[in-house]
């Protein structure tokens, strides 16, 4: 029996992961990772992998695992895995949640027919006014930068930097391409800016990244194939100053749910090139 699928899209920095483990943890229902980049675990900082810790228990599952050096996950690819991702899970979960707001990803699925024929409530967040977006992008990516539970964002870009099969792929990746062009621009080694970043440095840092996922959030928000909620159920979800989460709809998706129990891992596919 094919599960329910509750899709939580949105620009990045709105709160997708937070809403999906909330959800998670109040259900039990296991999250898919709609997130190409989130596939490298060699980039887990800067793609937003939530930690062990931010995960309460919950259970995410990973579309695949795949070295940054074998380039990144073409979006039909990561919709067949996302297809067999869910179809792994149906064996334990009534409902799963997606949570993701990739456009290239979200375009594939939109294509493929097969999606129609599953069950579908969506939740959307939104942009929030420009000011507040920047405060809440610049205290992300400042820790990011300055990651205290093992390595940062500069870390991570340092050690796969000397692959020149690598620098294609983080220089497609907001975040990654800000910190190459910032070491260029001031005549340093991505490995030196790593190792001895100055407080002035990463402040710098923090507010170019900070403006390029503001960029990046504007292209989502006006680039997300609406044609998916057609005979949906929609959860419009506007991110407002102290309340995150205001659903218009005062109908309360998952209010039902008990997920059965899982297995104690269920491991992504690991991709070979």
């Amino acid at each position: 029996m094919k599960p329910k699928l509750h899709f939580i899209v949105g620009p990045t920095t709105t709160g997708k992961t937070d809403r999906a483990v909330s959800l998670a943890a109040e259900t039990g229902a296991s999250v898919v990772a709609v997130d190409r980049i989130q596939c490298h675990p060699e980039l887990a900082v800067g793609s937003g992998r939530p930690s062990v810790a931010e995960l309460r228990s919950t259970r995410r599952v990973y579309l695949c695992e795949r070295a940054v050096a074998d380039g990144e996950l073409p979006p039909g690819e990561a919709n067949k895995l996302l297809h067999e991702a869910i179809a792994r899970l149906a064996r334990y979960d009534a409902t799963v949640v997606l949570e993701g707001g990739s456009i290239s990803m979200l375009k594939a699925m939109a294509r493929d027919a097969n999606w129609r024929e599953y069950e579908w409530t969506f939740e959307r967040l939104h942009l929030p006014p420009i000011e507040v977006f920047k405060a809440k992008a610049a205290t992300r990516v400042r820790s990011m930068l300055l990651h205290s539970a093992g390595a940062s964002m500069l870390d991570e870009c340092a050690a796969l930097w000397p692959d020149l099969l690598a620098r294609p792929v983080l220089m497609g990746i907001v975040g990654y391409r800000t910190i190459a062009r910032y070491a260029q621009a001031y005549s340093t080694s991505i490995s030196e800016l790593a190792r001895s970043a100055t407080a002035d440095d990463i402040e710098r840092l923090t507010g170019l990244i900070a403006r390029d996922f503001l960029g990046y959030a504007k292209v989502q928000e006006s680039e997300l194939p609406l044609s998916w909620f057609s005979g949906s159920e929609v959860y419009d979800v506007r991110e407002v100053l102290g309340v995150p989460y205001t659903a218009i709809s005062s109908r309360t998706p998952f209010s039902s749910i008990s997920a059965p129990a899982p297995p104690a891992t269920i491991s992504p596919r690991r991709m070979t090139q």
